[in-house]
């Protein structure tokens, strides 16, 4: 389970999704999900981005992950947390 899985989460999850949301659409997904590979994986798509991120804290359901844009053309997708952007090569 890497960041891929956790885009597509969110993803399905209607683009917007909270840590705990994210988790659980892992688990129902692929059966095994802990919180430390949900975690390792967001932090993955969120900090390994084009404009560097802040570290995410382990199961913290009050921040909020958002798809906010994608550009296929130049393999970016925009992932927003709390109301910043991070930029994400695809």
């Amino acid at each position: 389970m890497g960041q891929w899985e956790v885009y597509e989460a969110i993803q399905s999850l209607g683009g917007t999704a909270t840590f705990s949301q994210i988790r659980e659409y892992l688990q129902n997904k692929y059966c095994y999900c802990s919180e430390s590979s949900t975690h390792d994986a967001l932090k993955k798509l969120i900090c390994n981005s084009l404009i560097s991120g802040v570290p995410i804290a382990k199961g913290n359901s009050r921040r909020v992950y958002r798809i906010t844009a994608e550009f296929p053309e130049r393999n970016i997708i925009v992932i927003e947390k709390n109301g910043v952007s991070r930029s994400v090569a695809a």
